[in-house]
């Protein structure tokens, strides 16, 4: 199991797909408790891999997953760490924000919290402003990702402190089987898949946590242009300055 920069993992997770298994987790200095809460996590992973492709997929997915992680992992190691996972490769790197304990199944990667780690957020407030007074800025999800499937979104803001699951058509940018909870390794999680298609169509990712979020939404999008007669969202009333 390879180690590597938050920005080469967020290259090589955006760029895979299958049954992918992403795991966030933080340890105490000297790894403390690290390998207990990496435990638990491999155990809610095999369930999620288990219930949507079969027990002997599961088994044989994490049996590799724990060869690698006892080989490639130091359990004296401290700090916040991403493990992703496939039936292909095995990688892992060092994060510099704290993201909560997190384990996730799905078609691809979870890299939020790497794009957490790398955002920028110096103009954020100013930004905003000015796409909120040039009809810019749009703040209800179906119409965000609607917005970026039509290649519109010069810039998202997505939380990084909660996670929408879901499914999200990403050709028409439609959201479907929307959940406070993953349910199955069918689900992604909504802002995560958006931000994944907002890079593709090479546009801007912030991640914030709630706190910092400049209105009480989960995401915010900047929009290269609206369309005629829409796209504008809900009436933005408080923008941080």
């Amino acid at each position: 199991m390879r180690r590597v920069h938050v920005k080469e993992a967020l290259d090589r997770a955006s760029r895979v797909e299958g049954v992918c298994i992403s795991l966030y987790v933080h340890a105490a200095p000297g790894g403390r408790g690290v390998r207990t809460r990496i435990r638990s996590q491999l155990q809610q992973a095999q369930r999620l891999v288990a219930a949507s492709f079969g027990a002997r997929r599961a088994q044989d997915l994490m049996n590799s997953l724990r060869e690698a992680l006892a080989f490639g992992f130091s359990n004296r190691e401290s700090g916040s760490f991403a493990f992703f996972h496939n039936e292909l490769e095995t990688f892992w790197t060092k994060l510099a924000s704290r993201p909560d304990d997190l384990v996730v199944v799905s078609g691809t990667f979870h890299v939020k919290p790497l794009l957490r780690d790398l955002s920028v957020t110096d103009s954020i407030g100013a930004d905003l402003l000015n796409a909120m007074s040039t009809h810019r800025l749009v703040d209800r999800l179906p119409e965000i990702a609607q917005a970026i499937a039509e290649g519109r979104v010069e810039h998202l803001y997505v939380s990084g402190t909660t996670n929408i699951w879901g499914t999200v058509d990403r050709e028409r940018g439609v959201i479907n089987n929307v959940s406070p909870v993953q349910q199955s390794a069918l689900d992604d999680c909504v802002l995560d898949d958006l931000s994944q298609m907002t890079l593709e169509r090479h546009g801007q990712v912030t991640v914030l946590p709630d706190s910092a979020m400049p209105i009480d939404r989960k995401a915010l999008a900047i929009v290269r242009w609206t369309p005629p007669g829409g796209g504008r969202g809900d009436p933005v009333r408080a923008v941080a300055q």
